[in-house]
């Protein structure tokens, strides 16, 4: 089985705010928040290869991307069908979907995703809260999204209505009667309202340079991030009225 991991940019029009049309070229530990990600991506064991997924519109940002890192330009119309398209190319059977906007995905964590998906015969995969919560939908920032490449071409076919092809993923977790889905519990120490590791906000952001502050860019393991953010009250009830917002 082929698996690959796609670092996916967010779905950016001219009416995006500013922060996030200009988020895979900021500055994180050193390097472009996409060439960091996308080198977290190259760290996962599971992977076969990682590959960037750019609109057509967004061809420019491949300048960003390391050497080790293939680049896959799309002109599809919607994100769905960029992501089916690149499985397509790649020959994948999978694909795992990390997002730019979390640069503390966690190698090990997605490492077991890919494990346990694969020996599951699901169609779908990721973490959930203790309640059942996606953490993606809860914005953790430290998981991916596992998908099956038949299930995401099913998709792509059949999915009709342009608010649910704006994701690659919705069509599918979102129709427990059509695929099979799969939720993994997250760790116990993540398994809280008050984490918020994405940044999709300035205040995010902020929360992100502090991290990398303290623990240095070579230590970014959940664990030692887990730790840190439980000595730190002030930051995680600022990450829950955040998390409470969005």
């Amino acid at each position: 089985m082929s698996t690959i991991g796609v670092v996916d940019l967010p779905a950016l029009t001219s009416d995006s705010p500013r922060g996030m049309r200009t988020l895979p070229a900021r500055r994180f530990a050193g390097a472009s928040l996409l060439e960091w990600v996308s080198q977290r991506v190259t760290e996962v064991e599971a992977i076969d290869q990682t590959v960037v997924l750019l609109a057509d519109p967004h061809r420019d940002l491949a300048c960003l991307v390391p050497g080790n890192v293939t680049v896959h330009v799309s002109g599809a119309a919607d994100p769905l069908a960029r992501m089916a398209e690149v499985a397509r190319a790649r020959g994948a059977n999978a694909i795992v979907r990390v997002s730019v906007d979390t640069p503390f995905v966690d190698p090990v964590l997605v490492d077991q995703l890919v494990c346990s998906a694969a020996d599951s015969g699901c169609d779908y995969a990721t973490y959930c809260s203790g309640g059942g919560r996606s953490a993606i939908q809860a914005q953790l920032g430290l998981v991916a999204e596992w998908i099956d490449g038949a299930a995401l071409a099913r998709a792509n076919c059949e999915t009709t209505q342009a608010v649910a092809r704006s994701s690659p993923s919705r069509p599918i977790w979102s129709r427990p009667d059509l695929y099979r889905l799969r939720f993994i519990p997250l760790p116990k120490p993540l398994d809280r309202d008050d984490l918020r590791l994405v940044v999709t906000s300035e205040e995010d952001w902020e929360h992100a340079h502090q991290i990398v502050e303290a623990l240095g860019p070579d230590d970014l393991d959940w664990q030692r991030i887990a730790v840190l953010l439980e000595e730190q009250p002030d930051i995680r009830q600022r990450m829950a009225a955040l998390n409470n917002v969005q």
